[in-house]
C-alpha cells in the first residue's frame, strides 16, 4: 500500500506541474517525460497521495484494525 500510495503522489505531483505549465509542454510533448526539470507540484502531490490512501483504507477494513 506505501508504494502505491508513493507512486500515485508523484504521478499527481508532476501532472499538476504539467497542467499549470501546460502551454510550454504543448509545445513540446515528450518533455512531459523529462523530469530532470525539477517540476514537481509538491502540495498536489501530498494530497493526491492522502486521498488514495483513504479510498484505499475505506476498502480494506484489516488496514483499520490497530496493531497488537
Amino acid at each position: 500500500m506505501l508504494w502505491k500510495t508513493l507512486l500515485v503522489g508523484l504521478v499527481v505531483a508532476r501532472l499538476s506541474f504539467v497542467w499549470e505549465f501546460r502551454s510550454v509542454y504543448l509545445a513540446s510533448p515528450l518533455d512531459v517525460l523529462d523530469v530532470r526539470d525539477g517540476g514537481w507540484t509538491a502540495t498536489a502531490g501530498f494530497v493526491g497521495a492522502w486521498l488514495f490512501a483513504l479510498s484505499l483504507q475505506g476498502r480494506r477494513p484489516l488496514l483499520r484494525r490497530p496493531l497488537q
